[in-house]
């Protein structure tokens, strides 16, 4: 038999706080897994040409201008996280905040506006 549900919840409420907290333990052991598997597996990157790279950013910030050169420095670095050691930890934060947000939202669960009625026998 589970915990009784607390005194101001309904059935269904306590259904509910339990089913969010059973998730965000899920969501913490998968993530940390999968982290894991993507550790693991994960290949070095191979080194590029210093002077490519240069030349590269030179001919984009002539052609496209600063912007151009900040929009794809911003679109390379979100594309790295789905690749490599960086996607382990992306896994790991991601599956982490979503927890959290169940488990915050399974403690809310338990607030009691002050001056309600179930709070005053508290």
């Amino acid at each position: 038999m589970g915990p009784a549900p607390a005194s101001h919840l309904t059935e269904r409420e306590f259904i509910l706080q339990t089913r969010l907290r059973r998730a965000g333990v899920l969501l913490v052991v998968l993530g940390v897994l999968s982290a894991g598997l993507a550790y693991r597996t994960a290949r070095e990157t191979a080194a590029t040409d210093p002077y490519g790279a240069k030349r590269y950013e030179y001919q984009m910030e002539v052609i496209g201008g600063k912007s151009d050169e900040f929009a794809t420095e911003v679109r390379e670095g979100f594309l790295s996280l789905w690749h490599g050691r960086r996607l382990a930890l992306t896994l790991l934060v991601l599956s982490g905040s979503a927890a959290f947000a169940c488990f915050f939202v399974a403690h809310r669960l338990n607030f009691v506006p002050p001056g309600t009625p179930a709070a005053k026998g508290d």
